[in-house]
């Protein structure tokens, strides 16, 4: 399951990347984990900036 805004993927990745903060936060560092994974694949989903630049680019490198 995604993050729903953004201060709840800042404090989950905090959470799945840091076991001390995850105790202290109250909340399980495999659910953090699971949420900032989730984050990572939507991300990744919609394609980075220079692999949409490549792909609508006017010189796709035919020749």
């Amino acid at each position: 399951m995604p993050s729903t805004s953004k201060r709840q993927r800042k404090f989950m990745a905090a959470a799945a990347n840091s076991p001390g903060f995850a105790k202290k936060a109250g909340i399980s560092q495999s659910v953090a984990k699971d949420f900032h994974g989730a984050d990572k694949r939507k991300r990744k989903k919609a394609g980075s900036p220079s692999m949409i630049a490549a792909l609508t680019s006017e010189n796709k490198g035919y020749a």
